[in-house]
């Protein structure tokens, strides 16, 4: 297990190393990036219509990373709302805004709205 988590590390790295080597010399205003999360609720193995959402968490792509810790492109990816890399931003807070978050809240509400009528 120690050794798989080792490789995936590694590969992020990796990635992370490649986007910035191909970015080098592209100015912040070209830097744009945004993360994207879809999420859906089947109701059954023969939903014809699941309820979907989905977010969507914009910044941009730093010229080096920032922090030695975060998950994917966290490391490097600057939201400037908040002064701070993803990584950096407070899980309580970042569990409120990012794409995951938004995308979830969204499904939440269809789900609600759906029940409510139904009854």
């Amino acid at each position: 297990m120690q050794v798989m988590v080792k490789v995936v590390i590694l590969l992020i790295v990796s990635i992370i190393e490649k986007l910035l080597q191909r970015l080098k010399g592209v100015p912040y205003k070209d830097r744009k990036a945004c993360y994207f999360c879809a999420m859906a609720y089947v109701r059954s193995a023969t939903d014809a219509t699941p309820l979907i959402s989905m977010g969507k968490w914009c910044g941009e792509i730093l010229t080096e990373v920032r922090t030695s810790y975060g998950v994917g492109y966290d490391p490097i990816m600057w939201i400037p709302d908040y002064f701070k890399t993803a990584a950096d931003i407070p899980l309580e807070i970042k569990n409120q805004v990012s794409h995951r978050a938004q995308a979830l809240n969204g499904l939440i509400k269809k789900i609600e709205r759906n029940r409510n009528d139904r009854t």
